[in-house]
């Protein structure tokens, strides 16, 4: 009987702090919510200029490929109603299969995506992922996280570079990813794009780049491209909807990103 108390009591004292807990608002609502929008989005500027100073980092300027871009981002943002954030995408010239969010509503994306995209709808489906970090502020709060808000703000060149350095890693956690994925499911069905071109993405990425070996998740900050594909497969539209596709050429605009390399 003694024992039974003292676990009932155990049982208590926890709940007890559990319920104590949820009343308290998180360090990170807390720290978030003293940098405004407007400021991550003077920190995103600087952390642009400070990239394109890397003879490395090369962005693409074709008006071809930029009235694309434009085109997928205007169905995104128009199915996604309000936002505090302006959005730019930027491509850049690398092989790798890359897309990051910035702070600030700045989006990258390489020019090794675009070319593994079979269709402009695809490209949206990342974008839209990307999206889903920043609308949750996940990118900001990586880098309140890592190097502080006061160190942060203080505009110091050499902080830029580390800043930039850490925008530009995948270091979000499996939660953030997942919640990305949700949002970015939820506003392609809204862009009246079937969600089921993230599935086919994934599909092809995992065929075509390769993917780490399913058994090691555990251990991973993304989730496997199986895991992924299988909540886009699974991921139920609204009875009423209706896929309209993006008029894009998609093939004249995978031929300009080509002759870049060339």
């Amino acid at each position: 009987m003694r024992i039974l108390r003292d676990f009932l009591i155990l049982i208590a004292s926890a709940a007890l702090i559990w319920y104590l807990f949820t009343l308290i608002p998180s360090s990170k609502e807390n720290t978030l919510s003293k940098l405004k929008i407007a400021q991550e989005e003077q920190l995103g500027d600087k952390l642009m200029k400070e990239i394109q100073k890397d003879p490395d980092f090369k962005l693409i300027e074709n008006a071809t490929l930029d009235s694309a871009l434009y085109t997928i981002q205007q169905r995104l943002l128009h199915a996604m109603g309000t936002t505090e954030y302006e959005y730019r995408i930027y491509p850049f010239d690398n092989e790798m299969v890359n897309a990051f969010a910035m702070p600030g509503g700045n989006i990258l994306v390489s020019s090794g995506l675009i070319q593994l995209a079979e269709k402009p709808e695809e490209l949206a489906a990342v974008i839209a992922h990307e999206m889903g970090h920043v609308e949750n502020r996940h990118v900001i709060y990586k880098l309140i996280k890592e190097i502080g808000l006061s160190i942060l703000l203080t505009g110091d060149q050499m902080v830029l570079g580390e800043v930039s350095r850490v925008a530009g890693s995948s270091a979000f956690d499996r939660r953030q990813e997942a919640k990305a994925d949700e949002f970015a499911l939820a506003l392609l069905e809204d862009a009246h794009i079937h969600p089921i071109v993230m599935a086919s993405f994934f599909r092809r990425l995992s065929d075509e780049v390769g993917s780490y070996n399913e058994k090691m998740q555990v251990f991973m900050t993304h989730p496997h491209n199986n895991a992924r594909i299988k909540a886009a497969l699974e991921y139920k539209t609204d009875s009423s909807f209706s896929a309209e596709p993006i008029e894009l050429d998609w093939t004249q605009i995978k031929m300009a990103v080509s002759h870049l390399a060339e």
